[in-house]
């Protein structure tokens, strides 16, 4: 039931880590607090947020609709958050229909963990995560972008979309070497690396192509590399799945 636009403010501080569980509509994630602090607006009274761990370091917000639905049309729900603080955090985010943007300036992270049902994530890594041990991405259906991803370092990585694109952003370049992975069902994997860079990756398609403008495939493998990669240095190895379409590399 569509309701008038109630605003309720978000206040944590001190936090080690945060968990927010959203049916549907827009999350904005910002650094810049000392914990996780900001507003939700919504307009639906099932979508009255419930905390659990207020006052602690570890805190689960949700928005529990039961048995109901969210509104065909008309729905209003905007989360804008920002989060920070002395400790690394480890955050999981759940959104069931809807959109999600994080951008990781002035946030140290633990772990990053997002589960979109419908919907479409972008992702930001301005500034290197010296905590960060791991990063889990997965959309059923929609489109992801991460940018700067190499500022993760060493963290493990598991990032997949169901039905829609991955973009990985490299042109800003890489310090030391680095691997990515990323996976889709039906849709393309995009990575776009900087002139001069040495790239190596592993395509495997099963319905679909790869095209890579200087990539030389290494005899019937599915193994591709540029001319910079043998000669060392700060390199990329990519890991690549997709089940029913394509994999890009765009060099800018």
């Amino acid at each position: 039931m569509i309701g008038p636009i109630q605003t309720e403010q978000v206040s944590h501080i001190n936090l080690k880590s945060l968990s927010l569980d959203v049916p549907g509509g827009e999350v904005a994630i910002q650094g810049g607090s000392s914990g996780a602090i900001g507003t939700l607006e919504y307009n639906t009274p099932d979508l009255k947020p419930v905390t659990e761990g207020a006052g602690t370091p570890d805190v689960k917000i949700k928005q529990d609709l039961g048995k109901n639905k969210l509104p065909a049309a008309g729905l209003v729900n905007r989360w804008n958050l920002k989060l920070g603080g002395s400790n690394p955090l480890d955050v999981n985010f759940s959104v069931g229909n809807g959109n999600l943007k994080t951008d990781a300036t002035d946030i140290q992270l633990k772990s990053y963990t997002v589960k979109i049902g419908t919907g479409n994530l972008a992702l930001t890594f301005n500034q290197p995560q010296k905590a960060m041990t791991q990063l889990n991405a997965r959309i059923d259906t929609g489109n992801m972008t991460v940018n700067n991803l190499p500022n993760i370092g060493a963290a493990a990585m598991d990032i997949k979309v169901g039905t829609g694109q991955i973009t990985l952003d490299f042109s800003a370049g890489i310090t030391a070497p680095f691997y990515a992975g990323a996976g889709v069902g039906s849709g393309d994997i995009t990575f776009i690396v900087p002139k001069g860079l040495g790239v190596k990756l592993s395509a495997t398609i099963t319905t679909g192509n790869f095209s890579g403008a200087g990539y030389t495939r290494q005899g019937n493998q599915t193994i591709w590399a540029n001319v910079e990669f043998a000669k060392g240095g700060n390199t990329l190895v990519l890991d690549l799945k997709v089940s029913n379409g394509n994999v890009k590399v765009l060099t800018v």
